[in-house]
């Protein structure tokens, strides 16, 4: 017996498996934290028992991977009442609300229970923006499983900045968008058997097909009188309604249900309504609009006969005003203000009331804050005028003055978000034009037509003003900055520029290629 428990001891300590273990205590008594956790990632089994797991979870959150630590912790937990864990996570709720849901939703995926964790997870990306990407690449493959493509396409549509895995999944709705649309063609889908399916796809396409959007929306109206309130039921009717386009319904439906969403899933599913609503009540006010506000999707390929970009194709010019009040401002006299004579700044101050008072247009609104802060930036280098103008700003009035000017600019900054979705393609064309030409000769033609163009849009005074707020604002968007990465490599690829061009460190900051 002693003979054998001698052997048995012996194997124990030459073994492999053994010798891991030593490393790993060793590692985390040293607080060799990063050490710990780069054994994990390359031997996860070592890490099955709760000591080792407890360890792997303290090593995780001394590395501030709240997220990996909480899930890591509920692990350990499923096996002992480890009192680190305990505290951990009870703090950690308080103090990091966001990545304890995300651990605790993983920990939900771990154990299969997935309509819990599509809760956590739907709770994050309403409340904690810095978490959203990282929520919905663990989201969206549930809803994937559960067939919730109008879920999907809702979270794809909320989420402005992609990964691979959410590359991914745009592609797959596309896949699922071209397949519907085929069987909706070729009438091989039925009311009768396929409502639920229909009904996705009037969501995410808001294509209104009455012989679909009509009997569902009778269907669900049925549902909610006979069995009463019912979340996803009346967010159904808010959306068909959406694809039916009755927005003024809509906006009082939307007030009437409000105070009786309150889970986590639902609520997403009302806030994209929401921004639904606006971006189509925001359309409607363009087109509606006097000012010549074309804001088309930009059709014409880039690949022209010559180096030189007509202009035939660009948004209409605003010379032609329509009766619009579309004065400049006169910024000479704002030269002579001095530290002791704020007297121009009051006077374009009331100017700006003046103009208000008269319930201008959007369109004349955004003229105005144009003028405005072409004003501010002339004047701000001015030797004498500059610091005159630092100390109007700080006076009441120039706070007040300051403070309109500033919200003008965030409501024109959520409007040009919205129509910068009219843009939504621009990356697709381009590479397209790129790779039909051949030589350098005709990449060159692509390029100068590209940003002849877009040059126009964003920069030209005559260009259309929600147009070229609609433009910068895709300029920031993830499609919009790997953009213009694919025309920043293309230069340096021509070799027009060397590769490494002089140009001002936020260029690349702004657009945060990486």
């Amino acid at each position: 017996m002693m003979r054998f428990s001698f052997f048995v001891s012996l194997f124990c300590l030459v073994s492999p498996y053994a010798s891991d273990l030593i490393q790993v205590r060793k590692a985390f008594e040293a607080k060799q934290y990063k050490a710990v956790i780069q054994i994990a990632d390359k031997y996860p089994s070592l890490f099955r028992e709760a000591r080792e797991s407890g360890w792997l979870a303290r090593s995780l959150y001394e590395e501030k991977n709240y997220p990996q630590a909480a899930f890591q912790c509920h692990l350990v937990m499923e096996k002992i009442d480890f009192a680190w864990c305990t505290a951990m996570l009870r703090a950690l709720k308080v103090k990091q609300e966001g990545a304890y849901l995300l651990g605790l939703a993983r920990y939900q995926i771990h154990t299969l229970d997935n309509r819990s964790a599509m809760d956590s997870l739907s709770d994050i990306t309403n409340r904690f923006s810095e978490l959203a990407l990282s929520a919905r690449e663990e989201l969206l493959p549930l809803f994937r499983k559960a067939s919730a493509y109008h879920l999907m396409h809702e979270h794809l549509t909320a989420q402005k900045t992609d990964s691979p895995i959410i590359l991914g999944f745009r592609k797959q709705m596309q896949d699922y968008q071209n397949t519907m649309s085929q069987l909706i063609r070729q009438k091989k889908l039925t009311f009768k058997d396929h409502d639920n399916s229909l009904y996705q796809w009037l969501s995410v396409s808001e294509q209104d097909i009455p012989e679909f959007s009509e009997p569902l929306m009778q269907k669900y109206r049925e549902q909610l009188n006979e069995e009463g309130f019912s979340e996803n039921i009346a967010l159904r009717i808010g959306m068909l309604l959406l694809v039916q386009d009755k927005l003024e319904e809509l906006a009082a439906y939307i007030e009437s249900i409000k105070p009786n969403i309150g889970s986590s899933i639902p609520r997403h599913s009302l806030n994209h309504l929401i921004a639904r609503l606006e971006y189509k009540q925001n359309l409607k006010k363009i087109k509606s609009s006097p000012a010549p506000v074309t804001i088309a999707k930009v059709r014409e390929e880039y690949f022209a006969p010559s180096n030189t970009l007509s202009i035939a194709n660009l948004p209409v010019s605003t010379s032609d005003n329509g009766g619009l009040n579309l004065t400049p401002i006169d910024q000479k006299p704002l030269f002579t203000a001095r530290v002791d004579d704020f007297s121009p700044f009051h006077d374009l101050y009331q100017e700006f009331l003046k103009r208000m008072e008269k319930n201008p247009s959007n369109y004349e609104k955004r003229f105005l804050y144009r003028e405005l802060d072409n004003a501010y930036d002339a004047v701000s280098d001015h030797e004498k005028a500059g610091p005159a103008l630092d100390a109007y700003l700080a006076t009441s009035e120039g706070q007040k003055f300051q403070a309109e000017a500033d919200k003008m600019a965030q409501e024109f900054e959520k409007e040009d978000l919205i129509n910068a979705e009219h843009f939504n393609g621009e990356l697709n064309r381009f590479q397209k034009s790129i790779s039909i030409a051949q030589s350098r000769e005709e990449k060159l033609r692509v390029l100068s037509s590209f940003a002849g163009k877009w040059e126009k849009m964003v920069f030209d005074r005559d260009t259309n003003l929600f147009v070229q707020g609609a433009a910068t604002a895709f300029r920031k968007t993830s499609e919009g900055k790997a953009l213009a990465k694919m025309v920043y490599d293309l230069v340096t690829d021509l070799k027009i520029l060397p590769a490494d061009m002089d140009i001002p460190p936020d260029f690349l900051a702004e657009r945060d290629w990486d």
